[in-house]
């Protein structure tokens, strides 16, 4: 399974919590690319643990099944969140608005998974799942 994801601002109402590429490849690294109050971060690869992976291999298969296209307009100020995944059934991309993403529970889960993995390997609060 892979997964690149894309979201955040480095400026902007939620800025203070960065804008985020986060990337795992198929051998189960992590590289984070982020830009939060102006710093640059960039993290990796590195390898996930056995539990990060195993949790994220769940997520991931649950997203598949999600529709690709956001249903609805965004908020002023609300950024979007983009999935590329890969799991064994295909490829997908996934686009949703922030909060509409945080209302669907396969979407929710990736991206709690997400503020955890940028919190352990950087020291900074992503505030995706949140």
């Amino acid at each position: 399974m892979r997964m690149v994801f894309r979201g955040g601002a480095a400026y902007g109402p939620n800025g203070r919590f960065g804008a985020w590429v986060v990337s795992v490849d198929a051998g189960g690294s992590v590289t984070l690319a982020g830009q939060a109050l102006g710093e640059e971060i960039h993290r990796g690869p590195e390898p996930l643990s056995e539990s990060e992976l195993a949790a994220l291999d769940g997520l991931l298969a649950s997203a598949a099944t999600v529709d690709a296209a956001s249903k609805r307009m965004g908020v002023p100020g609300e950024t979007q969140v983009d999935f590329d995944i890969e799991t064994p059934s295909g490829r997908r991309e996934i686009q949703r608005w922030h909060r509409e993403a945080q209302e669907q529970p396969p979407l929710a889960g990736l991206l709690r998974w997400l503020d955890e993995v940028i919190q352990a390997r950087t020291g900074r609060f992503a505030a995706f799942g949140s």
